[in-house]
């Protein structure tokens, strides 16, 4: 920078505190990162116009200065920025699980006319009922009370327990019902042979042994293949709801969001509206709208409803 001398006008020259003052106040107002970029750069901040406040220099008035020096300004540039910590990508080849996740949600996708709807359920009654079992020891899940909910309803509307092969529609006789289950890296979905005809403690029971057998690796070809129908529930995540995609070939999944206690307006005998606290859960249908329609799968979610909030229909 060419900074130009101080004058003394003391006794010979030297220069008195008084100089010192009207040096510094004849100065451009600059910030110090400006006087050090200035400095680095060799730039005189005489020649600089501040667009800072009153006019003081800021480093952003010195970014169409000449550079004297560029050696120093990439010097001063680097120190003004402190330098980012390397960064970049990784790729990681597909496990034999993921790849078939992938082959099978896409297959889904381009092949059924995917559609879903919503329904707000009052588990408070299957809530109690669960309770019931486990003081006799009884170990029965609210995804076993689904379960055993959704074969029900299935055998009143096969269609939902049915299956698109071409231009023909195959009914099953048979309910299968998959029960999606995380796992490291994956999903499995091991399926409840015979839901419709086992109960709800044969239910609880196959259910218990496929999903340890999923866990620890152990599921044959014959635990996973053959389902008619799939249940999804993630609730113990604290999702509210969620729409989950249909697992071909079937026709419909069920996703199942938390039971979480919810005030609700009740009437009463009296025809008197109430608020109250039930155990309320959000259930969505994901269907294939090629073979079931609308309506069909309304109906479908109003009789596992009915299901649901009574369940000693359920024994």
């Amino acid at each position: 920078m060419n900074i130009p001398p101080i004058t003394g006008s003391g006794q010979d020259g030297m220069i008195t505190e008084q100089d010192l003052k009207d040096y510094l106040a004849a100065q451009p107002a600059a910030t110090p990162l400006a006087r050090r970029l200035a400095d680095n750069r060799g730039i005189d901040l005489h020649d600089v116009s501040g667009t800072g406040s009153r006019g003081k220099i800021t480093s952003a008035d010195l970014s169409g200065s000449s550079d004297a020096n560029p050696e120093t300004a990439a010097a001063a540039t680097a120190d003004a920025a402190p330098a980012a910590s390397p960064r970049g990508t990784r790729r990681t080849a597909m496990n034999g699980m993921r790849k078939a996740i992938c082959r099978n949600m896409l297959a889904s996708k381009e092949q059924n006319a995917q559609t879903s709807h919503r329904m707000t359920v009052d588990m408070t009654a299957a809530v109690a009922l669960r309770n019931q079992y486990k003081a006799l020891g009884i170990k029965v899940s609210y995804n076993d009370i689904i379960v055993r909910a959704c074969a029900k309803a299935l055998q009143d509307f096969p269609v939902v327990n049915a299956s698109v092969d071409g231009n023909d529609i195959i009914y099953h006789d048979y309910v299968n019902i998959g029960t999606a289950v995380s796992v490291p890296n994956g999903l499995i979905v091991p399926v409840i042979k015979d839901a419709d005809m086992i109960g709800l403690t044969g239910i609880a029971e196959q259910s218990a042994g496929l999903i340890a057998k999923a866990r620890d690796g152990q599921l044959t070809s014959e635990d996973y293949h053959g389902g008619t129908f799939t249940v999804s529930s993630l609730g113990m995540f604290d999702l509210d709801d969620f729409v989950a995609i249909i697992n071909p070939p079937e026709s419909g999944i069920l996703a199942v969001g938390k039971i979480a206690k919810t005030p609700v307006v009740e009437t009463d005998e009296n025809g008197e509206d109430r608020i109250v606290i039930r155990s309320m859960c959000a259930l969505c249908l994901s269907y294939d709208h090629r073979i079931i329609d609308g309506a069909e799968a309304a109906k479908f979610l109003q009789k596992l409803k009915t299901y649901l909030v009574n369940p000693v229909l359920l024994i």
